[in-house]
């Protein structure tokens, strides 16, 4: 059930072992694939664009057919992203989350170190990787990088899309009514306009807050 649900968040370090990938990549690799992977969903969709654009001649019925590829382009973009962010917020908030160890306290060492205190970190879902260590600080980073824009960031975006948008959303006589449908009509379509803020809020508290709950309780019956 957990590999299905890696497919589902597009995880591709975990979906490894499917294509017999005898790669050995510790946690840390793993992130920063997992962390690549929206740079590379936004870079071939706006690689396609590039290749519709550069097609043929600017001709009327060729600029609108362009419009509306944008727009689909978007709306790809979007919905790739949301499929992307559970599982990478997750990763991203783990590389935080580490184990701490007292040799001092433990049954079999008190008599040895009584005297001395032997306390070290261990990245909890990678006891081969010491926290707060150079290589640790560099992937935190990254990491920290990671929630500002991606975990924190993309719901904001799409809120602000939806808002800015709020007038075309549901008006067909607006002029930007269809080329909003396109972009973004999967978030709104099914519901009324109060509806539909409520919703974007509640989407934007859910996705603030999951990824904290994982990185804090990983051993939780939704982890």
């Amino acid at each position: 059930f957990t590999l299905s649900a890696s497919f589902v968040d597009i995880d591709l370090p975990i979906l490894l072992p499917l294509v017999h990938c005898q790669l050995a990549i510790s946690f840390l690799d793993k992130f920063m694939l997992h962390l690549a992977t929206p740079f590379a969903v936004v870079a071939a969709v706006k690689l396609a664009l590039f290749v519709a654009k550069a097609r043929g001649a600017k001709t009327p019925l060729i600029k609108r057919q362009l419009e509306a590829q944008r727009a689909i382009a978007d709306k790809c973009i979007f919905f790739m992203l949301l499929l992307l962010y559970p599982g990478l917020s997750r990763r991203i908030f783990q590389v935080f989350r580490c184990a701490e160890f007292d040799v001092a306290h433990s049954a079999e060492h008190q008599d040895v170190y009584r005297k001395h205190d032997f306390k070290f970190s261990l990245l909890a879902h990678d006891y081969g990787t010491p926290c707060y260590e150079d290589k640790w600080n560099s992937y935190a980073a990254y990491a920290g990088v990671g929630v500002i824009f991606f975990s924190i960031g993309m719901p904001l975006a799409l809120f602000y899309e939806l808002w800015r948008k709020r007038k075309a959303l549901h008006n067909k006589a607006h002029p930007q009514h269809r080329a909003t449908l396109r972009r973004l009509g999967f978030l709104y379509e099914s519901y009324g306009e109060l509806g539909l803020m409520l919703c974007v809020w509640c989407v934007v508290c859910a996705c603030c807050s999951s990824p904290l709950y994982f990185s804090q309780f990983p051993n939780s019956p939704p982890h």
